[in-house]
């Protein structure tokens, strides 16, 4: 689960300028959830799909690689974790768009 942008802040300090306040009353949650992440296996490799395409290394046996949710393409999951929290909401082969609960 990732959260993109932060909850309204309902405490104005005495700092902060109205174009700032008008800023935070507009913020709201993002939370994305990708499916749960699971364990390379040699010999469970699939032709099309044996390597990260984002870091673009192989997949090697005993590697977390999270499926994307949205399509059948699989990452590692660090990888796909750090592409999420960088506000992209879409697969980075098929461009696919995670459902985002607001």
């Amino acid at each position: 689960m990732f959260i993109l942008d932060d909850e309204e802040d309902d405490e104005v300090g005495d700092t902060e300028t109205p174009e700032i306040r008008m800023e935070l009353s507009e913020i709201k949650v993002c939370v994305i959830t990708l499916p749960p992440g699971k364990c390379f296996r040699e010999d469970q490799k699939k032709e099309s799909q044996s390597d990260c395409c984002i870091c673009l290394e192989e997949f090697k046996n005993g590697d977390s690689i999270q499926p994307f949710g949205v399509c059948i393409h699989e990452f590692h999951c660090v990888c796909i974790n750090s592409w999420v929290s960088n506000g992209n909401i879409s697969c980075p082969l098929c461009r696919q768009e995670l459902s985002i609960l607001v």
